[in-house]
């Protein structure tokens, strides 16, 4: 999974600060509240990161116990984006936005002859 961002700062103020780095991204397998995202970082982060890594930290932990997600099967996963409070000034980003970009990439083991 390859993640790629731009910041509309509409009021021109953010200087040197990215907004990226204020969006927390849990990715989920299962919607429970309860459970633990099986990953979660924040957005400038995700940026940053090879998609390997971010592919292993995400969809590894899940399709080892199963094997990979099979022909013809399908299976559900969340994304959640959360702006976290620093704790400091953050009203530079009222008005901004993020024009996201997710690239998903498949890779095919090898398989048996037919």
């Amino acid at each position: 999974m390859k993640i790629d961002y731009t910041v509309n700062d509409l009021k021109q103020n953010n200087t040197t600060e990215d907004f990226g780095k204020h969006i927390k991204v849990q990715f989920l397998w299962d919607w429970d509240p309860a459970k633990s995202p099986a990953y979660e970082t924040t957005l400038a982060e995700l940026k940053s990161q090879s998609s390997e890594i971010v592919s292993k930290k995400v969809f590894h932990s899940k399709w080892t116990e199963t094997g990979g997600l099979k022909p013809g099967k399908m299976d559900w996963f969340w994304i959640k984006f959360i702006f976290e409070d620093k704790g400091t000034d953050q009203n530079v980003f009222q008005g901004d936005s993020i024009a996201l970009k997710m690239e998903f990439q498949a890779n095919q083991t090898e398989g048996k002859e037919r």
